[in-house]
């Protein structure tokens, strides 16, 4: 007898999980954040990028947007949790990411060490990626080489870390794509 195993399973998209008024607010502060480019890193820190013309930037949020995004990531994740039967003991902070035209995030998985030094220690499990605007053409979100994810303002996709799930964005056409990352272990 034969099992049939499909990744896609692990794979879940939250649709309107982000309410509106909460990604207007996240927005109008898209300006005032400090954004710095992206960095590659490995168990020896951060190495050179293998796209330096092509990275994108990241900034963190202030605590009072983290407080009011958190209470909808941790109710997406719970239930994402309970389904696949498994826990959690720790998490990293939550990012935004701007990807403006001709920047991408090429093909990686998320075997991550920078965001768990110090007191925060763990190999993420999860990885939730959110969208907070759809004003640009490109972009696509790619996963398991393949399988295109398509999200609009306010939803999330949770999917495993591992090796299983290699991710990538594309490049952007023009606008500007924004999007958060929060990882889990």
């Amino acid at each position: 007898m034969s099992a049939t195993f499909n990744l896609q399973n692990f794979i879940q998209i939250y649709k309107d999980a982000i309410p509106k008024k909460l990604i207007n607010l996240i927005l109008a502060q898209n300006e005032k954040l400090e954004w710095k480019s992206h960095e590659w890193t490995n168990y020896n820190g951060v190495v050179p990028s293998p796209q330096p013309n092509k990275e994108f930037l990241r900034a963190n949020f202030n605590k009072f947007e983290k407080i009011f995004l958190n209470q909808y990531i941790d109710q997406c994740v719970l239930e994402y949790t309970k389904k696949h039967n498994f826990g959690l003991h720790g998490k990293s902070p939550i990012v935004i990411n701007k990807y403006e035209k001709g920047q991408e995030l090429m093909e990686h998985i998320d075997h991550k060490t920078n965001y768990f030094d110090g007191k925060n220690k763990g190999i993420p499990i999860i990885t939730l990626i959110g969208s907070l605007n759809n004003t640009f053409t490109g972009g696509e979100l790619i996963l398991c080489k393949d399988y295109q994810v398509n999200l609009n303002p306010g939803d999330l996709v949770i999917f495993p870390s591992n090796f299983l799930f290699p991710h990538a964005v594309k490049c952007i056409e023009s606008g500007t794509r924004l999007s958060i990352n929060q990882w889990f272990w």
